[in-house]
């Protein structure tokens, strides 16, 4: 039989109303406040308690996996990180390279400009008769 709210009180008015007063709040911790079959017993803690045990085991085997993850995806980045610096310095090359060429292109397209200007001066004089 379950011991509802309203059936304790009634409990504990008789027993406070029939006996002394230490002896009935005795009786009321006697009585479960639920029926005895939620009562858990040392062997049911016993047994939650193993249960307990072994899935924090199972946790534990799982974060250190996940670790050992992680220690792969840092390597993984690290790797990346690598390749980028790689990359970077090739560029660098590519850029020093590139800027070679425009200045010796540069350099050929000015004397290139001062010749033509030189040959049509020349030819200028030489049609004037100032030369």
């Amino acid at each position: 039989m379950t011991i509802d709210e309203a059936t304790r009180h009634e409990l504990f008015l008789w027993f406070t109303q029939n006996m002394p007063p230490t002896l009935a709040e005795a009786m009321m911790q006697s009585i479960p406040p639920t029926g005895w079959g939620d009562v858990a017993t040392r062997n049911d803690v016993g047994a939650n308690a193993i249960l307990l045990r072994g899935e924090m085991a199972e946790v534990r085997g799982e974060m250190a996996e996940v670790r050992g993850e992680i220690a792969e995806v840092r390597g993984e980045i690290a790797e990346v990180r690598g390749e980028i610096a790689e990359i970077r310095g090739e560029i660098a090359i590519l850029r020093g390279e590139i800027d070679l060429r425009f200045s010796q292109t540069n350099r050929t397209i000015v004397l290139a400009a001062i010749a033509t200007a030189v040959s049509s001066w020349g030819a200028a004089f030489a049609t004037l008769g100032l030369g």
